[in-house]
């Protein structure tokens, strides 16, 4: 049966169409995201208070979103919520691009692009972690692979397209267009399903999630904890699942780093460092190659077994990419630095999105999937605003020292979570296959 439009590829664990609109719209994304805090500040003299504040409205909107509209995503009604998301990121790209746009349409398309992200996640992530993959661990592994092409090849992209069209930024989103484009095109159809096409039920999968198991624990699991205290048509509250507390602070630690890197990572280069817009670009693919690179090595290593292992050594780079880009003086050393976070940055989302799939019942996968989301994507609000004003106070390079201090508090968090369940590892869903009986 026909799923998302081409046939789920066992050797992916998803459908190649997920992964090619993944590549796409993501690639679309992180142009536009990082790109009109440089647009703002350059062309249009937007100070860095007010370049705050507009991308925390933006990132209230999407988490607004991800925590009404996302947190209702289905296996069924993704489609259509991934399509409306693409939509809004292409709306995005010509509220950008508009030649006599001023402050107005920036606002405008700031809030389309994070409002597009905040339906976009929960949505591709409950598709893919309910696709009846035998693994869906390395699905969404495969997953933030196409995320991290997709956000490698944006800015190559646009460093290559800049000094072709003399660092105009509003020419080079024209000329990004079609990426938005095909990724609204290809999610449409997606949508455009057969009216009645059955949804197809995940295989072998039960009502019960799989539990995490302690090192050693020779072919058994434990039984499900109950422990979530489950509430009828609701299911069980959140923060009382394992599996959830751990992903959540996982996220937690790396997302303010991300969001300042996001919001201010461009002008950091281009102001403090004297790196042209392409440069800028250029540090930003560096960052995501370094992502990419190692979320190929979670897919090759998936199951990850030594799950404290990654996320303490995953706290240290963050701290330590952090500490490269405050001191930095040279536009090289600032590559450096942001290779270094790149490495987290490529760790942390599918370690964490492979623990809820592998260990969340589908129940309330969706509902998991996007309240993480918007939990996470709360930093998307404070920290712009916070660095906004502390970049006018004190310096670009100082304001990312200033960062570290949200990664200490949910890194402290995080070991001490791990403390509680320090055998946990995310163990291979308990799917019948062709070797066990169904």
């Amino acid at each position: 049966m026909l799923r998302w439009g081409w046939r789920q590829a066992p050797f992916l664990g998803m459908a190649p169409f997920l992964v090619a609109l993944t590549v796409l719209g993501r690639a679309a994304q992180n142009v536009g995201q990082t790109t009109y805090p440089i647009e703002g500040r350059e062309l249009l003299g937007v100070g860095n208070g007010l370049l705050g504040t507009m991308t925390a409205v933006g990132g209230l909107a999407g988490v607004a979103v991800a925590a009404t509209v996302g947190a209702r995503v289905t296996p069924r009604n993704a489609p259509r919520m991934l399509a409306a998301g693409q939509a809004m990121v292409l709306a995005a790209f010509v509220a950008f691009a508009v030649p006599a746009g001023g402050t107005y349409t920036l606002w405008a398309g700031a809030v389309l692009v994070s409002t597009g992200s905040g339906l976009v996640f929960p949505a591709t992530m409950t598709a893919v972690g309910t696709g009846g993959s035998d693994s869906p661990s390395r699905a969404l592994a495969v997953y933030a692979v196409g995320l991290s092409v997709g956000l490698t090849i944006g800015p190559l992209l646009e460093a290559g397209v800049l000094p072709l069209l003399s660092e105009s930024l509003r020419a080079t989103f024209v000329a990004l267009l079609p990426l938005p484009v095909a990724a609204t095109g290809l999610s449409i159809i997606g949508a455009a399903r057969p009216r009645g096409a059955p949804t197809p039920e995940p295989a072998g999968r039960g009502s019960e999630p799989p539990a995490l198991v302690p090192d050693g624990a020779a072919g058994e699991l434990p039984p499900p904890d109950r422990r979530g205290g489950a509430r009828p048509g609701r299911g069980p509250a959140l923060l009382r699942l394992p599996a959830y507390r751990l992903a959540l602070a996982a996220l937690l630690t790396y997302q303010a780093p991300f969001s300042a890197l996001v919001a201010f990572g461009g002008l950091l280069a281009t102001r403090a460092d004297g790196a042209s817009s392409s440069g800028a670009e250029l540090g930003f693919a560096a960052f995501y190659l370094v992502s990419f690179l190692i979320r190929l090595l979670v897919v090759r290593l998936s199951p990850i077994r030594h799950l404290r292992t990654a996320l303490v050594a995953s706290i240290v780079a963050t701290a330590g990419g952090l500490a490269v880009l405050g001191t930095a003086h040279q536009f090289a050393v600032l590559l450096a630095g942001m290779a270094i976070l790149g490495a987290p940055h490529g760790l942390t989302f599918p370690l964490a999105s492979s623990i809820l799939a592998e260990h969340v019942d589908h129940d309330v996968l969706g509902r998991a999937n996007a309240r993480m989301m918007a939990s996470t994507n709360s930093a998307a609000v404070v920290v712009p605003l916070l660095c906004g004003w502390l970049a006018t106070a004190v310096g670009y390079r100082a304001t990312f020292l200033f960062v570290e201090l949200p990664v200490a508090l949910f890194g402290v968090l995080l070991v001490l979570e791990l403390a509680h369940v320090p055998h946990w590892v995310t163990a291979p869903s308990r799917r019948p296959t062709a070797d066990t009986p169904g």
